[in-house]
């Protein structure tokens, strides 16, 4: 029975944190992406990172409630470590939406800018904080159990928890290459889609997309085990056949986002007169979405665990009935369906690709 509670525990905390960082990596990158063609624009109703940005504010929200629902324990162990993290995480992003967002819908345009490049550093710092404590449940650093409950001895040392670096390293890299993606599916940014037809936008940002998944896939290399390469994972020397398979897909998915980034290097009106090429220019929006939830997966290291901020996880879950578990894991696809429905939606209302878009090459 409580092998089953695990699972479903897992399962719905799993499709609420992954849908919230792919969507939450959208936004960052859509955010920077909007300070480069016009940081006042930051603030537009139209624009793609407002939209985006109030989706992954509800998935985050609905990431909380799986944690104070489904991991009590968790959180009255390590609440004095968690908490401030994810309260901080919450203030940075409320002062951002009732003050400096604000200020950049009616600032005069010079402050406007400077608005809307505290409001992409903001919501950058919000993200970092969340990957943080996310590394810190992995591998504790810089607190210490005390009465069954972890106490703080230096909030400076929680930044050199293992595997904060890489994981917010993968997340910028991510956030570059799924900013590219949608520039490439055709849709617009600021919410006037002008922007999109620019070569002088869509291939420095291809190059870099490219440049940030190579630099990816190196970095889901680097957690592999010591004693297994990737290339012996790939191959499935390592026995493994569960992290051979999922290497193998992550590879996969790496070659399809790449060769979609390549196609888009193409002449724009090719591709507009092309069926096929368009399709390819607009794969990489799924693909490396897929692609990163999985790298997110391995470099995080959220594979099978027997201990969380270490501590046992058999000690961690929730001790609700299998039935009142089993209606969570389907609250939570159900949100996390409507709210990928919402981004796709939004997806193709926001896109311009069209024959007079060449106009603009």
């Amino acid at each position: 029975m409580q092998e089953t509670q695990l699972l479903l525990v897992q399962l719905q905390t799993i499709v609420a944190q992954i849908a919230f960082q792919v969507v939450a990596v959208l936004g960052l990158g859509l955010a920077w992406l909007t300070v480069v063609l016009g940081a006042g624009q930051i603030a537009n109703a139209q624009s793609a990172f407002t939209r985006v940005a109030s989706i992954a504010r509800s998935l985050g929200l609905l990431w909380l409630i799986v944690l104070a629902s489904a991991w009590p324990v968790l959180l009255e162990r390590t609440g004095n470590v968690l908490g401030p993290l994810l309260l901080t995480t919450v203030v940075v992003l409320l002062i951002t939406e009732a003050v400096i967002y604000r200020a950049a819908q009616t600032l005069p345009t010079p402050l406007r800018r400077l608005a809307g490049v505290a409001v992409a550093l903001a919501y950058s710092l919000a993200l970092a904080l969340v990957v943080l404590a996310e590394s810190w449940m992995n591998m504790p650093t810089g607190a210490a159990l005390v009465d069954g409950r972890f106490q703080v001895v230096q909030w400076t040392d929680l930044i050199e928890t293992a595997g904060f670096v890489e994981v917010y390293a993968a997340t910028l890299l991510a956030a570059l290459v799924l900013a590219a993606a949608w520039v490439q599916y055709g849709a617009a940014v600021t919410g006037e889609g002008c922007e999109l037809g620019s070569a002088r936008v869509r291939v420095p940002l291809t190059a870099l997309a490219m440049a940030a998944l190579v630099a990816l896939l190196w970095l889901v290399a680097q957690t592999m085990p010591v004693s297994a390469t990737f290339y012996s994972v790939l191959m499935g020397e390592s026995g493994d056949s569960a992290a051979s398979l999922l290497v193998r897909l992550t590879l996969v998915l790496w070659l399809l986002t790449m060769a979609g980034l390549l196609v888009s290097l193409t002449d724009r009106q090719f591709q507009l007169s092309n069926r096929k090429w368009l399709a390819l220019t607009r794969m990489p929006m799924v693909t490396a979405s897929i692609f990163w939830a999985l790298s997110w997966w391995q470099i995080n290291g959220s594979g099978q665990r027997t201990e969380v901020a270490g501590l046992p996880v058999l000690d961690l879950v929730s001790t609700q009935p299998v039935w009142v578990l089993a209606i969570g894991c389907v609250l939570v696809a159900a949100v996390v369906l409507v709210a990928l429905r919402l981004l796709f939606d939004l997806l193709l209302g926001l896109s311009r690709v069209s024959r007079s878009e060449v106009q603009h090459d």
